[in-house]
């Protein structure tokens, strides 16, 4: 009597521990995602970069310029764009059913033109989920004092 009662306990305690809320493998998903894109970016690799981005993509700049996907991409594998690696600070996962909210502060230092630059920004990105793939739709960035 004593056997089964513990193999059912001990199975009870492997599923828990082996079950994992899809919720949150979705938010560790985006994560990894989301830091893998950032390389692509300071890498300049297009592929990566193109990949990542879903159809009908728009950014909202510092400055309010709203770009499409052809201008952003452009601009970051501009020549005259060096961006040195970056993390994101407080980066924050919010899964929506199909759509999640990743959210964070970068500090990104880099050179244009052979002129260094930094800036302080925090931004939110809208990923989407089309065909059991999530890509990112919709960035809005704002600048933040250090």
């Amino acid at each position: 009597m004593r056997i089964p009662v513990l193999l059912l306990a001990l199975c009870v305690l492997c599923h828990s521990a082996l079950a994992e809320p899809e919720t949150l493998s979705t938010e560790r998903l985006l994560r990894q995602q989301s830091t893998a894109w950032d390389e692509a970016i300071w890498r300049k690799d297009e592929k990566a970069i193109v990949a990542n981005i879903g159809e009908g993509f728009r950014q909202v700049d510092v400055r309010g310029h709203v770009c499409a996907q052809a201008e952003f991409v452009a601009d970051l594998l501009d020549p005259e764009v060096h961006i040195d690696p970056y993390t994101v600070e407080n980066l924050e996962v919010k899964v929506l059913g199909e759509v999640a909210l990743l959210t964070g502060v970068t500090h990104m230092t880099g050179t244009y033109q052979l002129k260094p630059f930094q800036t302080y920004y925090r931004y939110v990105d809208v990923y989407h989920r089309v065909d059991g793939r999530w890509v990112v739709v919709y960035i809005h960035v704002t600048r933040v004092e250090k």
